[in-house]
């Protein structure tokens, strides 16, 4: 939720009744730019009215011109929703009259396929600077994407898929996709054979209304991604400072983030071992993928070799510790308070989990992904195994998690010997676990936060045989 967007709407929206409390709504799903993609099932349980009457509440408001539609115009298949866009600078200047521009893309004289010219600029610079580089897109530039702007050696690699905005566990996620026989299906950032080349990925994503396009890393091609999140206005396109340290000390090729909140590095160069994420910042060189923009900062269009820079800022970030002047970016600390954070919700764990030294494992499992796996069983297995950990033991709360996955499956509920196939998978993962930790007792006690050399010692995985045993 956006405490900037709510406040607006509460000081300048005229309108009452339902259409002020869908204002309401929406801006609890906004972003700082008013933008949202909350499906209209959702907006009508947070406001109580029947799907009939939520729409008919935002179709007023947009056609009056406080909600501007900025994709999916049609919404798309089952999971895919408008993306919208308040309009905040008629909440702030108090302007009642309709807004100046159409929404993106629906054949009014600003749609980008009628070769429209860019919104003005609210931060003074020149049009021709905005497109060339400038400080990227804010607010008010409805542009699509710039993908000419990525650099051709990116384009010349056959390592791109499609991605669209679709809801998860009530939130939004870029979730993957490349187009095969007709439609789109999911693809993996670990799995080649669901990768395309540039000008292919281009193609499909037009005929399958995708919301753009993303470029997979991978160990071969010598590339690093950073990723900086949070830490731009996409209004102004003001950096945070330790955001515009990261992106002065690497120079390479930087561009603004789909949500023009975060910015995005690539460079040439490798990572060293350890971390991947702290916070606000993420590295990744492999098993990972950018949703590409194009929308070049300033300075900042070719991709340099960067590897001495990149060490020392991954040294950094993941080695030292804060002096306690206030000058290092926003970081969360790796280390779970005790083990298996046992005093953490759930949402905790996962996002913990995920910034583990095996993070990435329980990323790519977490996504539904089993590659590598012989079948999904193993791949359940091991999903369980790492969240015995986190969650001390808890069987009932491993289940709980497990289920927000997309691994989750009916199978997991189907009974076998009296006992579901979800709760034997439990079981053994528990089991494996306490084997394998003898400190434990059996008993999972609370126990001081674990070093970091134990918490980079990977997840003990279960044997062969008790994987056969579930099947």
């Amino acid at each position: 939720m956006s405490v900037k967007v709510s406040a607006a709407i509460w000081e300048s929206f005229p309108g009452r009744g339902r259409e002020l409390l869908v204002m309401v709504a929406l801006a609890d799903f906004a972003d700082v730019g008013g933008v949202l993609w909350p499906s209209l099932a959702t907006i009508a349980r947070k406001v109580r009215l029947d799907r009939r009457s939520a729409r008919r509440v935002v179709s007023g408001l947009v056609k009056a011109g406080w909600v501007r539609v900025v994709a999916n115009p049609h919404g798309g298949k089952p999971g895919t929703t408008r993306r919208l866009r308040i309009d905040l600078a008629r909440l702030q200047t108090g302007d009642k009259t309709a807004p100046r521009t159409a929404p993106l893309g629906d054949g009014g004289q600003n749609d980008p396929r009628r070769g429209a010219k860019h919104p003005p600029n609210p931060s003074g610079t020149t049009k021709r600077s905005i497109h060339r580089g400038g400080v990227g897109p804010t607010a008010k530039d409805d542009r699509k994407f710039d993908l000419n702007r990525i650099p051709a050696e990116l384009r010349g690699l056959q390592r791109w898929v499609l991605w669209k905005l679709e809801e998860r566990d009530g939130r939004p996620a870029k979730m993957p996709y490349h187009f095969a026989r007709g439609r789109l299906l999911p693809a993996s950032s670990t799995d080649p054979a669901t990768w395309s080349d540039f000008e292919t990925a281009i193609k499909a994503g037009r005929k399958s209304r995708a919301d753009g396009v993303g470029f997979v890393f991978d160990l071969r091609d010598g590339y690093t991604g950073v990723d900086l999140d949070k830490c731009r206005d996409p209004e102004t396109g003001t950096l945070e400072p330790w955001a515009a340290d990261i992106i002065k000390r690497l120079d390479s090729y930087a561009e603004a983030s789909q949500s023009r909140a975060g910015v995005h590095i690539i460079v040439r160069g490798k990572l060293p071992e350890g971390g991947r994420r702290n916070g606000k910042i993420e590295m990744y060189d492999a098993a990972r993928y950018f949703c590409m923009t194009g929308w070049v900062l300033d300075g900042h269009d070719t991709i340099e070799d960067r590897q001495a820079e990149l060490e020392e800022l991954h040294r950094e970030i993941f080695e030292k510790k804060d002096d306690g002047s206030g000058d290092a970016p926003p970081t969360t600390a790796l280390a779970p308070k005790t083990l298996g954070g046992a005093d953490l919700t759930d949402d905790e764990v996962i996002e913990r989990a995920s910034r583990a030294a095996n993070g990435a494992k329980f990323s790519t499992l977490w996504r539904g992904d089993t590659a590598g796996y012989p079948s999904q069983s193993e791949a359940d297995l091991a999903l369980c195994s790492i969240l015995a950990w986190w969650c001390s033991g808890d069987s009932a709360r491993v289940d709980r998690i497990f289920r927000r996955s997309r691994l989750m499956r009916p199978k997991w509920d189907e009974r076998h010997g009296g006992r579901t196939y979800g709760e034997t998978t439990i079981e053994t993962a528990i089991t494996g676990c306490m084997e394998h930790s003898p400190g434990l007792g059996g008993i999972w006690r609370h126990t001081p936060a674990p070093s970091a050399r134990s918490i980079a010692s990977p997840v003990p995985q279960p044997s062969a045989r008790r994987i056969r045993n579930l099947r």
